[in-house]
C-alpha cells in the first residue's frame, strides 16, 4: 500500500477575513478551525504523516492541536511567501509516496471525500475533488460581460488535492524557480502538462473565507463535530 501524507498549509494570514486573527485559528465552539480540519483528516484517512506549514511562533500551538486530537506523526515546516512555497517547503519534509493537501481552513470535508480523492490520486497520479457550478458562469471584464461559460465544463475545485509526491516537487520546485504562483497545486500541476483526474467533493466543503462564513461554520461544526 503506498504511503499518504496530510499537508496542511497554514501559513495564510488571511487578512480578508481578520486583521488581528488568522483565520485558521479561529475559535467556533471553543476550538480553533484548524482543529476541526485536522480532525476531519485524522478520522478519514490512516495517514502516514501530517505535516503542517505555519509560521514559527504558531508551531507550538498547532503541535498541542494534534496531541490532543492523538495525531502522532506530525511534522512542522515554516510557511513560505506564497502558498505554493509553502506546500514546496511541506513536499521536501514529507517522506510518503502520495500527498493529500488539504486546506487548514477546510473544515466540514467528509471520510468519503478523503477516500475518493486519494484513491483516485493513486490510480491516475493526480486528483482533485470538487464540484460542477449550479449557477450561469459570466465572464467579466471591468464590470462588462465578455461572455457566458459553458456550465458543464466548470468544475469548482474544493481540496484535498493528491498527487505523487516527487512528481508534483519537480513541479513546484520549476514553479518556484520561476517566480510562478497558483492558487492551488492542480493549476500547477496542469501547467505543466500533466492531466490531473476529478472526483465530486461533498457541498459542505467549504474554505472559510470571509467573517460571514462563521455563522455557516457554527452550523456545521454541530452538524460534523457534535
Amino acid at each position: 500500500m503506498p504511503t499518504v501524507s496530510a499537508i496542511i498549509p497554514a501559513a495564510g494570514v488571511g487578512k480578508r477575513f481578520d486583521p488581528v486573527v488568522k483565520k485558521q485559528f479561529f475559535l467556533v465552539d471553543g476550538n480553533p478551525l484548524i482543529y476541526y480540519t485536522l480532525k476531519a483528516m485524522h478520522n478519514a484517512w490512516p495517514f502516514d504523516e501530517f505535516v503542517v506549514g505555519a509560521a514559527p511562533e504558531d508551531f507550538k500551538y498547532i503541535s498541542r492541536i494534534a496531541d490532543k486530537l492523538g495525531i502522532k506523526r506530525l511534522s512542522m515546516t515554516e510557511g513560505g511567501d506564497t502558498r505554493t512555497g509553502t506546500v514546496l517547503n511541506a513536499l521536501r519534509k514529507s517522506k510518503c509516496d502520495f500527498v493529500a493537501i488539504h486546506d487548514a481552513a477546510r473544515p466540514f470535508v467528509t471520510p468519503a471525500t478523503v477516500k475518493a480523492t486519494i484513491e483516485t490520486g493513486m490510480e491516475h497520479g493526480a486528483a482533485i475533488c470538487g464540484l460542477p457550478a449550479r449557477d450561469t458562469v459570466k465572464r467579466v471584464k471591468d464590470r462588462t460581460v465578455v461572455c457566458t461559460e459553458e456550465r458543464s465544463t466548470i468544475f469548482l475545485a474544493h481540496t484535498p488535492q493528491v498527487f505523487r509526491r516527487e512528481l508534483l516537487l519537480r513541479v513546484l520546485e520549476k514553479a518556484n524557480a520561476e517566480n510562478l504562483s497558483f492558487t492551488d497545486e492542480s493549476g500547477a500541476y496542469e501547467s505543466t502538462g500533466h492531466k490531473v483526474t476529478a472526483c465530486l467533493s461533498n457541498a459542505d466543503n467549504i474554505k472559510i473565507t470571509e467573517p460571514a462564513d462563521i455563522a455557516i461554520a457554527q452550523v456545521l461544526v454541530k452538524k460534523y463535530f457534535s
